[in-house]
């Protein structure tokens, strides 16, 4: 290549570079970007996207996962979680969020098709983030099995979108 296309290569990349910085920064600035919060409910038997936008600055993933936990936003929809559940702590380790959602999370009851739904609640809404595609779930404790309701419904590993399909 010649040291003329070099040049003109890297102008073009350095032109780029600067566009995508003016526009990160034009958006900050005219406040065009806000977090979004998206918390999963049920519509009838679909399992529907609920948004929230939030204060600039604030964290969606704790935002997505509060709207989620505070039960539906009207009476249209459906929460399949158990009442009083609560977030105690969440950790990002690389695509895999860890929810620590206290001894509520064992008080899941309903059958088997109750405790797949709420669980494909969580996951769909902690995997609406980016960069997230599975969850690890604790009851108060450290990591590791989890067995929940009356069935003896256990989870083992982190779960993903395809591990609570409800079809």
């Amino acid at each position: 290549m010649s040291p003329k296309a070099l040049l003109t290569l890297f102008s073009l990349f350095i032109f780029l570079v600067l566009v995508y910085t003016g526009y990160l920064f034009w958006q900050e600035k005219f406040e065009l970007y806000k977090p979004e919060a998206v918390a999963y409910f049920f519509k009838g038997e679909e399992l529907v996207p609920v948004k929230q936008t939030l204060e600039k600055g604030a964290d969606p993933i704790k935002g997505s996962l509060d709207r989620l936990l505070a039960g539906p936003p009207e009476a249209d929809y459906i929460s399949a979680l158990p009442a009083g559940l609560s977030l105690l702590s969440y950790e990002r380790k690389g695509e895999v969020l860890s929810l620590d959602l206290g001894p509520g999370l064992l008080g899941f009851s309903g059958g088997t098709a109750k405790i797949k739904a709420g669980l494909a609640q969580l996951v769909y809404t902690a995997t609406a983030q980016k960069g997230i595609n599975k969850v690890e779930l604790r009851a108060g404790g450290p990591a590791g099995p989890l067995v929940l309701g009356g069935e003896g419904y256990t989870i083992d590993k982190p779960l993903g979108r395809r591990d609570v399909d409800l079809e």
